[in-house]
């Protein structure tokens, strides 16, 4: 009976993708929020200008980051959980691609890094300012996950394994996984990481988002957890071709 009351309140804690520092605390906490990736709301004919990278966008000033901002839909580490503002500075209309891999980075630095894994582009005409919310993955599982109104001050661009796996990501729909498998996907981004599997740290206590899922749970009832998600997030690192724990 205590495995079976650990997994559904877990289930409840990634429906409403909230985090709190116990697993009691959320009965009481579930609330929904969409993990979808929004993206801008004004259909543009775009007769002039270029499609390019974002960062070179950024370098030469053509595109502005407003604000980067934790979501008003709550809490959680997988999802559409960060409003990004972007505005057209230049006289021209130009499609920006935010590339796989890209790394919102924190003001607080007791939050974590969050990591673009869906595929967006947006169309801007000279002067707009659109605001959209990229599917985003937590990559920093000893850190906080963000809240609503978190402030992210800069971008960078991941590399190695990360990167790797972002476009291994970007190649297939996460908005079709259900709950199981939208967990799957962010222990598998936690896994590459960490470069490591977890199951050599069920036996002592877990800070940040990763001690927060488990609910602050050691041991049997932990394993029991990971057990449930490990197979599926291996997969994902199967299917990426990347390995962990070398």
């Amino acid at each position: 009976m205590k495995k079976a009351l650990f997994v559904f309140m877990i289930s409840l804690l990634l429906i409403g993708c909230l985090l709190t520092s116990r697993v009691t605390d959320l009965i009481n906490a579930v609330k929904p929020s969409e993990a979808e990736m929004i993206e801008g709301t004004s259909t543009l004919t775009v007769s002039q200008g270029t499609e390019r990278d974002f960062m070179a966008f950024l370098a030469e000033n053509n595109i502005q980051i407003v604000s980067i901002k934790g979501t008003e839909g709550g809490a959680g580490t997988v999802g559409g959980l960060i409003d990004l503002e972007l505005q057209n500075n230049d006289q021209f209309a130009h499609t920006i691609i935010l590339p796989c891999g890209l790394v919102f980075v924190p003001e607080n630095a007791d939050l974590q890094k969050m990591m673009v894994i869906q595929p967006v582009s947006i169309d801007l005409n000279p002067g707009e300012t659109v605001t959209i919310t990229p599917f985003v993955a937590c990559i920093q599982s000893s850190q906080d996950a963000p809240s609503a109104g978190d402030v992210y001050s800069s971008v960078e661009q991941s590399e190695g394994k990360l990167a790797v796996l972002a476009d291994c990501f970007c190649q297939n729909d996460l908005n079709q996984e259900n709950i199981q498998g939208q967990m799957s996907v962010q222990f598998a981004t936690w896994m590459t990481a960490d470069n490591s599997n977890y199951l050599d740290k069920l036996g002592s206590e877990q800070t940040g988002a990763l001690g927060q899922v488990l609910g602050g749970q050691v041991g049997e009832l932990a394993g029991s957890f990971v057990s449930m998600i490990a197979p599926d997030a291996q997969k994902w690192l199967d299917r990426c071709n990347i390995k962990v724990g070398e």
